[in-house]
């Protein structure tokens, strides 16, 4: 065999693993029909019931899906998505371990049913080709996927439920749409999975692109304009259309903090 011949018999192979690696790629994001792909956006504390939630959202859809845990696995949680790195392994940290030392991956997460107040998910792992199903509590399963990183799957079904949280579209009663960004009225539903049932304002469930570019965040809650409250959409229209050029002092409520974001003719500005 020439030095020629082995370097194309050895493209075409490496050609053949690149694709199949894409298209096992391709099939660990592909959900079944009736589920949908989300993302974790916070991680909250409801006053209401004294328990951490997390709050899934889809980008695709205006939906939320808040889910309780435990304080050992919103901790888990969140410190993956600040990326904080503990000084000994956390048990998820020692499941994701375990998993990579044992040839196991774990392609994706479904959060399947409702059932009691109880959620359901099952992890969807690898090992040589084969893929298995393992029930699991929602909390690890995010947990995991966070660490994984694998995407994260709900059904149709528990999204269109009462567990889900609509955030509503431009143009629906107690929506509006000023400075580039969409807004509309706090529901308490909403704001208690924000971690915000003891705040008063308005909702951002669209920051645009200038909006996310300049500071503010879809899920922020703004609760003052200027040195006025804004209980309501009615009150911030009015504020915005009295005061069409002057600069705002925005005070807005992100979970637990309390940020300042400057708002200009042209955009936000986070302080």
């Amino acid at each position: 065999m020439d030095r020629r011949g082995g370097t194309v018999r050895g493209t075409g192979v490496l050609r053949h693993a690149v694709v199949a690696l894409a298209v096992a790629l391709a099939a660990c994001r592909a959900p079944v029909p009736d589920e949908v792909e989300m993302q974790v956006r916070n991680v909250g504390f409801d006053q209401a019931s004294g328990s951490p939630v997390v709050i899934l959202h889809s980008p695709s859809e205006q939906r939320l899906l808040p889910i309780w845990v435990g304080p050992a696995e919103a901790q888990s949680i969140a410190m993956q998505m600040q990326k904080v790195t503990p000084p000994r392994p956390l048990t998820h940290d020692l499941m994701k371990q375990i998993l990579d030392g044992t040839g196991v991956a774990l392609r994706r997460v479904r959060i399947t049913a409702l059932e009691s107040q109880t959620f359901f998910a099952k992890l969807v792992l690898e090992q040589s080709g084969r893929e298995i199903e393992v029930d699991s509590r929602p909390s690890d399963a995010i947990a995991l996927a966070l660490r994984a990183p694998c995407p994260i799957f709900v059904s149709r079904a528990l999204l269109a439920s009462d567990a889900a949280i609509t955030l509503h579209g431009e143009g629906e009663a107690g929506v509006a749409k000023l400075w580039g960004i969409t807004v509309q009225d706090l529901e308490p539903a909403v704001a208690e999975s924000l971690g915000s049932a003891d705040v008063a304002g308005v909702l951002v469930s669209d920051a645009g692109a200038a909006g996310v570019a300049d500071g503010l965040r879809r899920g922020d809650v703004i609760v003052r304009v200027d040195e006025t409250a804004v209980p309501d959409v009615a009150t911030l229209r009015a504020l915005a259309e009295a005061r069409r050029d002057v600069a705002h002092r925005l005070e807005v409520r992100r979970g637990q903090t309390r940020v300042i974001v400057r708002l200009t003719a042209t955009g936000a500005v986070e302080k």
